[in-house]
């Protein structure tokens, strides 16, 4: 991967080193159409990473994003790329507006990221329910719920009972008293 300067390519500095998406591929940076991620979602999005690498996934979040391979002029480009091994990625985009709170915004980022890399699990060996259930390991993964406004960090929780398990962190999952 080249370094930040070198007019290529920007790279989020903060989340590991994978190799897993096509960074050192991308063309001429260039400004996202859309504002950044705001904290609560960028910490979301790193918490993801972080959990996705030392469940043995490679995950790579380029901020801002670029106009790779071709995406035309014409389409929304995203606040930020999230690519994934086993060829998968997404964008993710942060609205213009204030339709979202930031706990709605965290939520609906990190839930997309979650998408991106449950249907990339196959592609590298791993099962679908990442993460797992603690109540149901073999059944589902935990499903992501918005915070509040005190705390607008997500809510891990089990989709069959509702429950939240905990809260989506830097170090992946924080239980709940």
């Amino acid at each position: 991967m080249g370094e930040s300067g070198d007019g290529y390519w920007s790279h989020l500095e903060i989340t590991p080193g994978t190799g897993a998406g096509p960074a050192a591929e991308l063309g001429p940076a260039a400004e996202p159409d859309g504002p950044p991620l705001s904290g609560p979602s960028l910490d979301a999005v790193k918490a993801l990473v972080t959990l996705a690498a030392a469940d043995g996934v490679a995950a790579e979040l380029q901020m801002p994003a670029t106009r790779d391979r071709g995406w035309p002029a014409s389409w929304s480009l995203p606040s930020a790329w999230l690519y994934v091994a086993g060829g998968g990625g997404v964008g993710l985009h942060r609205y213009d507006d204030d339709a979202e709170s930031e706990a709605q915004e965290a939520f609906r980022i990190a839930d997309t990221a979650q998408e991106a890399l449950l249907e990339s699990m196959p592609a590298v060996g791993r099962p679908t329910n990442w993460p797992p259930c603690p109540a149901h390991p073999t059944t589902h993964p935990l499903a992501l719920a918005a915070g509040d406004d005190d705390d607008p960090r997500p809510r891990w929780t089990c989709p069959l009972t509702g429950d939240v398990v905990g809260v989506l962190t830097g170090g992946g999952i924080r239980s709940t008293p």
